[in-house]
């Protein structure tokens, strides 16, 4: 980030070399005038040393320019590594097996608290199923809440991708994200997902093998199933509300 702000303010330099340098031009011409008093006569005065003084105020303003700019990149940086530190801490936190739910769930608002940047690592643990998607589950339902925006595209992507990163559990618990958002675009994909699993409803096991990167039971299909029914009541709710 300091390279890019360095690389800016020297190409900004080069820009306005001959502004300077016509000024400088400007200013020797009028201190070699007759003096009539006032700025023409303090011109005068200095004579020859007025180009050097000017260039030598103006490398000063520059400099202490460059020197707050590179000051603030500097900080910039050094929060940003502090907030990738932390984030990790919390992401170890809920990675660790024997961890409560409850320590999983608080671990994941602490890191949805980064904002956008938490979006990515949170439906990372998505993937793992038990305590680690329940957990992620909290924490991208409150940053859903937040700044929706910035959760439903990417959820909704990820239940699309052919590469089916998440087990059910995982989809499951991006259902219910989506439908805690009222992210309304998703609702034709979950009732999609919902027709596909219908069957396990009446003791038929589903291949979900296009969907999901587990193979479920027929119990498990049953829960997800149930799950799914929910998220799409609560978005098919949300549309008769208009909102």
């Amino acid at each position: 980030m300091s390279e890019d702000r360095l690389a800016r303010i020297e190409a900004e330099l080069e820009r306005l070399k001959p502004s300077l340098s016509e000024r400088l031009e400007k200013l020797e011409k009028l201190a070699a005038e007759k003096p009539a008093g006032g700025w023409p006569r303090f011109f005068k005065w200095l004579g020859s040393a007025l180009p050097t003084l000017l260039a030598s105020a103006v490398m000063l303003f520059l400099g202490y320019w460059i020197k707050d700019s590179v000051d603030i990149a500097i900080k910039q940086q050094t929060l940003q590594l502090s907030y990738v530190k932390e984030m990790k801490e919390q992401l170890l936190a809920m990675a660790n097996k024997d961890a409560a739910v409850e320590e999983v769930e608080r671990a994941a608002v602490l890191v949805a608290g980064f904002g956008t940047p938490a979006v990515l690592p949170l439906m990372n643990e998505l993937r793992y199923g038990g305590n680690r998607a329940l957990g992620a589950e909290s924490g991208l339902r409150s940053l859903a809440f937040m700044q929706p925006e910035s959760v439903c595209p990417v959820v909704l992507r990820v239940l699309q991708s052919p590469a089916r990163p998440l087990g059910w559990e995982g989809h499951a618990a991006a259902a219910r994200t989506l439908a805690a958002g009222n992210c309304m675009d998703a609702l034709p994909i979950l009732k999609l997902h919902e027709a596909q699993l219908r069957p396990a409803e009446n003791g038929t096991r589903v291949d979900v093998s296009a969907l999901v990167a587990d193979t479920p039971d027929l119990s498990q299909q049953k829960e997800w199933l149930k799950s799914l029914k929910s998220s799409v009541a609560r978005l098919e709710a949300s549309s008769k509300r208009g909102t």
